[in-house]
């Protein structure tokens, strides 16, 4: 069915009624001068300097990098996403008035992923010819691989690095459930679809235990890797530095993993000295967005244009790339924050909006899918592969993950022309779960009965009072028998592989990106900007108004949601409620985020087990990864 793309509200048109009552105070992102930077001078050496004045771009990389599009103007530029920061770094390599790039890692909440998007930003700057200082108190180990990518790595004397290795730490509920006497009615396709045992078992089933250790050992292999391939240092040596950590900055300088114990205040002098440079001036905050101020008549216009949402990409004509993002566990319906942890969820009805405007707009000549997901909804997996199979006949799709990619993940992945992962992404987990939690045992023991009536053998299927009877699970497992046949078939066209050999690797089994590749579940390796690259290159070959090299305009998909929409769409109410909304889930956020590691496991939990409740059937990761 086509969908009319939303029509958007132009400033220009509520200019006479502009709300006078706006006040000139308002303040909104604008891209820091330089000139009005905060600069520490250094005074020129006596003798004669390669180098007269050295501009330093100093850039802070701290919090998650969300990849998902922010609502533009005063309510969403102050967001640090994966595309602004990187943008920052690159932009440093070919600003002719940028000597150095000092990059401060300020413990980056990222995974593999994100960590190796940001390395290769870091590599363009020294690929330029800029030397790059990473400076940090204390790293963990994502932190530490974007900082080992520098040129130098600087920690004070009372830092330190903590990397210390991986270790995965899967919650298991059913001795809680036996306590509470909730009975977990938990049923899946293939020997590997773990998925449901931390609600059924006590411990890892030998299968469980097999495919993490191989996935753990795989991600940990590439740990080895890049930082030895970084650090000049053989991969023996760095193991035996994760082994002996966590270090002090002392205890990292003698294992290899840092060049300089410096404060942040020597900093400047030691990059003087680096570049023969009479003078190093640091650019505190290189390009980062720095609020702007709305006055008089041009204010309230700047203020109008910003509230429509319009960027300049997004709102430019000509040709372009649109780069879907596909991220968080997969539901039907529209796009929703988890109540249990504050996340995104990827809604069906969202994404095939998303697909549909991508496909039937002209400008678009090719598309990107990001996806990032778990999984989730079966029924919500297959409605937005179909409307990808769609676009594919059309336009050229390339597919690339993120951090994870697995069961429902893959599922919307399975389209693309191309698949590129990240070697650590977690993919696969080609399966399918299905059940429910029977709650009756533990209302009588707190006293509460039930009595029932019903027409139909199966009619109990979906009741959370009591398990399942013989005629139920018969007709669950035939149900979900024919959704992994559904899977695996569609699995094995996309690949262009046998169904048999498809099904060898499918059973629900996870594998590492590089892994995965190996095995012909993706085509590359490589990141989100290797993607579009290719995206690029393929829409040359597709379309006459797009020649080879050419660099297109750029369309992120889903849009978000603007404060000017909300306001005429919904009235002043709807606006405030999207605030107030905006507050909450930040707010959950953040609580599930301070949790201890068990509780935080609890609140993922508790969000699967909301989608089982509402589906009848999960194509869903069986566990969380989170790098510390």
């Amino acid at each position: 069915m086509l969908r009319p793309t939303p029509r958007r509200f132009s400033p220009a048109a509520f200019v006479s009624a502009a709300l006078l009552a706006l006040t000139a105070g308002v303040s909104s992102p604008a891209l820091a001068d330089d000139g009005d930077a905060k600069s520490k001078d250094v005074k020129p050496a006596d003798a004669k300097p390669a180098i007269a004045k050295a501009n330093v771009a100093h850039i802070k990389l701290t919090g998650s990098f969300p990849e998902a599009p922010q609502p533009e103007g005063p309510f969403g530029n102050l967001t640090q996403t994966l595309e602004k920061a990187k943008g920052r770094i690159e932009k440093a390599a070919t600003d002719d008035r940028i000597s150095a790039v000092l990059l401060e890692i300020d413990a980056p909440s990222v995974g593999f992923t994100k960590a190796r998007s940001l390395r290769a930003s870091i590599k363009a700057v020294r690929d330029a010819g800029k030397p790059v200082y990473a400076y940090f108190e204390d790293a963990s180990t994502p932190g530490y691989l974007v900082a080992c990518a520098a040129d130098k790595v600087i920690a004070p004397e009372s830092g330190g690095v903590m990397m210390v290795g991986l270790r995965a730490e899967v919650e298991f509920y059913k001795e809680l459930f036996d306590d509470f006497q909730v009975q977990p009615e938990m049923l899946r396709v293939g020997k590997f679809k773990s998925a449901a045992e931390p609600y059924t078992r006590s411990s890892m089933s030998p299968e469980f235990r097999e495919e993490l250790t191989e996935v753990l050992g795989d991600i940990y292999a590439n740990i080895l890797a890049t930082v030895a391939e970084t650090r000049g240092m053989e991969q023996d040596a760095v193991d035996a530095a994760i082994d002996s950590g966590p270090h002090t900055a002392l205890g990292a300088k003698a294992a290899g993993l840092i060049d300089e114990i410096l404060y942040e205040d020597q900093i400047a002098d030691l990059i003087k000295k680096d570049l023969n440079a009479g003078e190093v001036r640091v650019v505190e905050d290189y390009l980062k967005p720095k609020p702007k101020k709305y006055e008089g008549f041009s204010g309230l216009m700047d203020l109008l244009n910003d509230l429509s949402g319009e960027t300049a990409t997004s709102a430019a004509k000509g040709p372009k790339i649109a780069v879907i993002y596909a991220l968080g566990p997969i539901i039907s319906g529209k796009s929703v924050e988890s109540p249990f942890t504050g996340a995104q969820s990827m809604g069906s009805e969202t994404m095939i909006e998303a697909i549909d405007e991508a496909r039937e707009d002209d400008d678009v000549k090719a598309v990107v899918l990001r996806v990032d997901s778990p999984g989730g909804s079966a029924l919500a997996s297959d409605l937005m592969w179909r409307a990808l199979v769609r676009l594919k006949a059309e336009k050229p799709l390339i597919v690339s993950m993120g951090e994870v990619a697995g069961s429902g993940g893959y599922y919307i992945a399975m389209p693309g022309d191309t698949i590129i992962a990240d070697p650590s992404t977690i993919t696969g987990s080609i399966g399918v779960v299905g059940g429910k939690l029977a709650f009756g045992e533990t209302f009588k023991r707190f006293g509460v009965t039930h009595d029932v009536v019903q027409f139909g053998d199966n009619a109990g299927t979906l009741s959370l009072l009591t398990p399942f009877d013989e005629s139920e699970e018969a007709a669950m497992r035939k149900m979900l028998a024919e959704i992994y046949e559904l899977f695996t078939k569609k699995a094995a066209e996309g690949r262009e592989m046998d169904l048999e050999k498809l099904k060898e690797l499918a059973g629900g089994r996870i594998y590492s990106g590089e892994r995965a590749k190996e095995l012909g579940l993706v085509d590359e390796l490589g990141t989100l900007e290797d993607a579009i690259a290719l995206a690029e290159q393929a829409a040359a070959k597709r379309f006459d108004d797009v020649d080879e090299g050419d660099e297109l305009g750029r369309l992120n998909l889903p849009k978000p949601v603007n404060p000017f929409e909300a306001l005429f769409e919904n009235g002043l109410p709807g606006m405030i409620r999207m605030q107030q909304t905006a507050v909450a889930e930040a707010a959950v956020a953040a609580a599930v985020d301070a949790l201890p590691e068990p509780l935080a496991g609890v609140a993922e939990r508790l969000g699967t087990l909301e989608t089982l409740a509402k589906e009848r059937a999960l194509v869903v990761m069986p566990f969380g990864l989170k790098v510390k």
